[in-house]
């Protein structure tokens, strides 16, 4: 065999697990629960496809989505700043008061500049970053669902 060649087979059998993984599968049927873009469609073609109402209904439904996920990471960040929400982390001994104030803000200002500042056009980089934080919050909550 080749240096770097991969069976025909092989591509086909793994195209077909990466279709078939049942959580991407659920976390897009939760997508269209939402009524959300899934990830990896065009998002452009299918706010063409849909009504004028049903695609501002799509829209701002991201926004919300996007804004929940921020708002936990915030809230994530702001609470590293305390004692009690650093040794949530897992860390048994939190450093000093100054040290996490400072690892806060970092992790805020580093918010910021992933996703944007609030109130602010996005980048095209930012808007990607948003993306992924909703896909994330949906997988997390598909997760959870599934444990539970």
């Amino acid at each position: 065999m080749k240096h770097g060649y991969v069976p025909n087979r092989l591509v086909t059998i793994f195209l077909w697990y990466k279709e078939m993984n049942p959580h991407d599968t659920l976390v897009q049927l939760e997508y269209l629960r939402l009524g959300l873009i899934p990830p990896n469609v065009n998002v452009k073609e299918s706010l063409e496809k849909m009504t004028a109402d049903e695609s501002r209904k799509s829209r701002r439904k991201f926004r919300k989505m996007h804004r929940k996920a921020r708002k936990e990471f915030e809230k994530e960040a702001r609470a590293k700043a305390t004692r009690k929400g650093f040794k949530e982390t897992g860390c048994r001994m939190p450093p000093r008061r100054v040290i996490r104030e400072n690892m806060s803000r970092d992790l805020l200002t580093r918010l910021d500049r992933h996703m944007g500042p609030k109130g602010k056009a996005p980048s095209l980089r930012q808007k990607v970053e948003r993306q992924l934080a909703v896909k994330h919050t949906i997988s997390d909550k598909v997760e959870n669902d599934v444990l539970v």
